[in-house]
């Protein structure tokens, strides 16, 4: 697949599952967990210890990888788990200029309280699913400062640069979304061209 983001950050995904929406409807109907990754994949770690059996991402059955929703009694989860979740958006939301990602708002500006799972997922699910950022390839050389900001207009995604660098790599750090390879990025509003990275580091980060 030429998307990431949702590659194996399963137990998140399972957070949200257990909220009442799976990861395979976000957002809005885009997304499945564990995509194009196998199924130990699904042990990776995240913020929120959610209870699930011993097997969990390993059996065919329910809570399986290929999609399958948790079963009912496994789902529950405490409130102080919710109220990591709450507390994440308050902290972020206002302070990192959050927009709705339902296309029919236009990038209306959230309040904490208007989050959706869809705008939960696209700006922080999907940006901890690779902790340790990505090597974009670029079509051609060009000069980068680090903290400047590649985006993906097509996506909604966007990228923090690492560190100085020239040439036509650079490494940079997800801030919110996911890329698509073979789409235009562009940065400080000058396009780059269709970015792209290798596959095997995404899968090494899972």
């Amino acid at each position: 697949s030429n998307h990431f983001g949702v590659v194996a950050f399963s137990r998140n995904s399972r957070l949200l599952e257990n909220m009442g929406c799976g990861a395979s409807a976000l957002p809005h109907g885009q997304y499945r967990a564990c995509q194009d990754a196998d199924a130990d994949s699904c042990d990776a770690k995240t913020p929120w210890q959610v209870p699930f059996p011993s097997n969990a991402g390993k059996g065919a059955d329910a809570d399986s990888c290929d999609g399958a929703r948790v079963p009912t009694e496994h789902r529950g989860i405490t409130m102080a788990q919710l109220q990591d979740v709450a507390a994440y958006i308050d902290a972020h939301c206002v302070q990192e200029g959050w927009v709705s990602t339902n296309p029919d708002r236009g990038g209306v500006p959230l309040k904490p309280s208007d989050v959706t799972l869809y705008d939960l997922n696209h700006y922080m699910i999907l940006p901890k699913t690779l902790p340790q950022g990505l090597h974009f390839k670029l079509p051609a050389a060009g000069s980068f400062a680090e903290g400047q900001r590649i985006t993906q207009q097509a996506t909604g995604a966007e990228a923090r640069v690492s560190k100085d660098v020239s040439g036509s790599e650079v490494h940079v750090q997800i801030l919110r979304g996911r890329f698509k390879a073979g789409t235009e990025v562009e940065c400080c509003g000058s396009p780059l061209g269709p970015v792209s990275w290798d596959p095997q580091e995404v899968l090494r980060q899972q």
